[in-house]
């Protein structure tokens, strides 16, 4: 049946009741049973009579305004407060049509808010929006429409009641953030269990809740209504200790600044670290109210600390690389601060470079062509094409994975001879640099680039303060995780190729696709320049890592001396070669290094010795406080060096 739309009587300033000719004009536009209008007006004219002044409905505690707490039914037994939870319909019509905003608490205490059949009665901007334009959009960047509308619906019921907004146009990022500090407020809230039920239950919410506001926030950046890119909502397992304000202040100075110098991934060392300490810290001392008050022996027990702590999932004992990262947090902590004269900070560093745990330098884990080939022939016959790519690219370039993962939608070309040739972003070195790339790979983003032009998504910021642009690895309007694109096509490949441990995990990492690659640049003649250029290292000395791997020199020597025909040397041969080695010595050294007398050359003789006539040094004497030159006085001969050796003076005896 179709109804004349209801105004949206809209009304500024203090809180107040709507009429009951104006609720029942709503409820007539929704329903024509006039059973229900009744009772409908019942409920409303109860809450007036009570709560004849709103102020005081918002002054009641939160169980009596929700109206009905965890366990109840108001079917067959009482409930907390009847004429609250009745009058939930006439609250939210206030709400829509903006006389009452709601706070939070009472907004998330509520399981289900049922208001798009009066906004739609109101003919509300935001109806639309919510079951027509933002749906849409989701299902272009690759969700589903049912769960883009369902998470537009949840969160912009909770937006409208809030702060009286009826246009998705008129949200804005100050209410999204409002919104998502109170879910992660509800966790503390003391009447979470009467609404939720038990803490795992509230998690369990707050998690769902994360997701559907994640996703409207992601589709109105992709609308171009929001600037910042919403950060993914992740499980948080690693909480700082309750410091001091002043200790928490200069801890979030500290990383403020970083942020605007390092990337991402140093950001999340240098927290980690920070964080780690400080617990120890406290923990250890917890007298502490200021960082001026750590010393050099805490840092240091941190340190010793450190070797005893094992990781939380696996149980191993930390890795060197963990904790020297760790400390290298520390150290930079307190240089900086004291560096840049912070108040709060001792005055000089704690820690040197010489205090972090040394890390022994490995030589490159390239992978033999026994394994190459059967991982690559399962690389291919991946599913996802994404994953496929991702790893044809790591095996046919050498970048890094973070750098596979931020390419640009346009960053294939070709040379001057038709020869692909890839554009890969500012990495770990902050350089950008192209290196061709080939056949095969060219093909897969070629398949990846027209899968991706029909999407409407924004372009997405870099990893370090890089210009935004379309990425390559970008699916639900997102670039896809390091996990996704390597780790689990990995295990899949090297369980098709054979190539598991003990433990069921893979024997080959992504990195090691670089290795292989610097290293069969090497070992077939590139140029030092060229295996630089196209691994992306900042000095020479990290290539020639890969340079001394397939040393042409080293194999030379190593088999003249130990191969089959190798001439012998050493001190041992000197010793055969001597004349005047004792019988023993020489059988003995004979017997070590001639083993296979017909595969030996032989020995040289050895040269005869020239005797060397040796001429005294004369005796010298330093004379201080007189000018003229004066013999010295003779000494006894114990005073004398061995063997009759005149001692050496600064003047000439006569």
């Amino acid at each position: 049946m179709n109804r004349p739309p209801l105004a949206r009587a809209a009304v500024t300033g203090h809180w107040q009741h709507a009429t009951a000719e104006e609720f029942a004009a709503l409820i007539t536009a929704v329903t024509d049973d006039r059973s229900y209008l009744r009772v409908k007006l019942q409920h409303r004219q109860a809450f007036v009579d009570r709560y004849c002044d709103l102020e005081e409905w918002f002054a009641q505690p939160l169980t009596h305004r929700v109206g009905r707490v965890l366990g109840e039914d108001p079917r067959h037994s009482p409930i907390t407060d009847p004429i609250s939870y009745n009058a939930r319909q006439y609250l939210s019509f206030l709400g829509l049509t903006g006389r009452v905003a709601f706070d939070w608490d009472w907004l998330l205490a509520i399981p289900a808010l049922n208001i798009w059949v009066h906004a739609r009665a109101l003919q509300l901007p935001a109806v639309s929006d919510a079951y027509a334009t933002l749906p849409q959009l989701g299902e272009q960047l690759g969700y589903r429409a049912q769960t883009a509308r369902r998470a537009a619906q949840w969160a912009l019921s909770r937006i409208m009641l809030h702060s009286g907004t009826v246009a998705i146009e008129a949200v804005t990022l100050t209410e999204l953030q409002g919104l998502s500090e109170a879910i992660d407020r509800l966790g503390e809230h003391p009447d979470r269990a009467s609404f939720h039920g038990s803490d795992t239950q509230v998690t369990r919410r707050q998690v769902n809740w994360r997701s559907q506001l994640f996703l409207l926030q992601l589709l109105l950046f992709h609308t171009g209504q929001i600037p910042e890119l919403p950060k993914e909502p992740l499980p948080k397992t690693a909480v700082w200790p309750v410091m001091s304000v002043a200790m928490t202040s200069t801890a979030d100075r500290y990383l403020s600044a970083r942020r605007q110098l390092d990337r991402p991934a140093t950001i999340q060392n240098i927290e980690a670290g920070l964080r780690r300490f400080t617990t120890w810290l406290l923990d250890t001392r917890p007298e502490v109210q200021s960082f001026t008050e750590v010393t050099r022996v805490d840092c240091q027990g941190f340190g010793a600390w450190l070797v005893t702590c094992r990781h939380r999932r696996t149980g191993a004992p930390l890795a060197i690389t963990t904790r020297r990262a760790d400390l290298q947090a520390v150290l930079g902590f307190f240089r900086d601060g004291s560096a840049w004269e912070w108040p709060d900070m001792p005055v000089r560093p704690l820690l040197i470079a010489g205090d972090l745990p040394k890390i022994p330098r490995a030589v490159p884990r390239f992978i033999p062509d026994a394994e190459l080939v059967p991982l690559m022939d399962a690389i291919r016959d991946l599913a996802c094409p994404y994953q496929r790519t991702a790893l044809l690219i790591a095996r046919w370039c050498g970048a890094r994975r973070g750098e596979i993962r931020m390419l640009d939608l346009d960053c294939l070309d070709a040379y001057a001879d038709g020869t692909p040739r890839l554009r890969i972003p500012a990495g770990k070195t902050f350089t950008e640099r192209t290196v061709p790339i080939s056949e095969e790979a060219a093909a897969a983003i070629r398949d990846i680039q027209a899968l991706r032009s029909g999407q409407p998504d924004r372009p997405l910021p870099g990893s370090h303060q890089q210009r935004a642009s379309r990425r390559l690895f970008a699916r639900k309007a997102r670039v896809l995780s390091l996990t996704y694109l390597f780790d689990e096509p990995l295990h899949i490949a090297c369980g098709a190729a054979g190539l598991l441990d003990h433990a069921g995990k893979p024997t080959v990492s992504a990195h090691r696709f670089r290795h292989t690659d610097g290293t069969q640049l090497a070992e077939r003649g590139a140029r030092l320049h060229t295996i630089m250029n196209i691994l992306g290292h900042a000095s020479v000395s990290m290539t020639l890592v890969y340079a001394q791997i397939s040393d042409a020199a080293v194999i030379a020597d190593y088999q003249s001396v130990l191969g089959p025909d190798a001439t012998i040397a050493g001190p041992s041969a000197s010793a055969v070669r001597l004349p005047r080695a004792t019988t023993r010595v020489r059988g003995l050294a004979e017997g070590q290094l001639l083993p296979n007398r017909t595969r030996t050359r032989a020995l040289p003789s050895a040269p005869r010795r020239r005797s060397v006539r040796v001429r005294p040094v004369p005796v010298v004497r330093q004379v201080r406080h007189h000018h003229q030159l004066r013999p010295a006085p003779a000494r006894p001969a114990r005073h004398r060096t061995r063997a009759g050796w005149p001692s050496l003076r600064t003047r000439l005896d006569p």
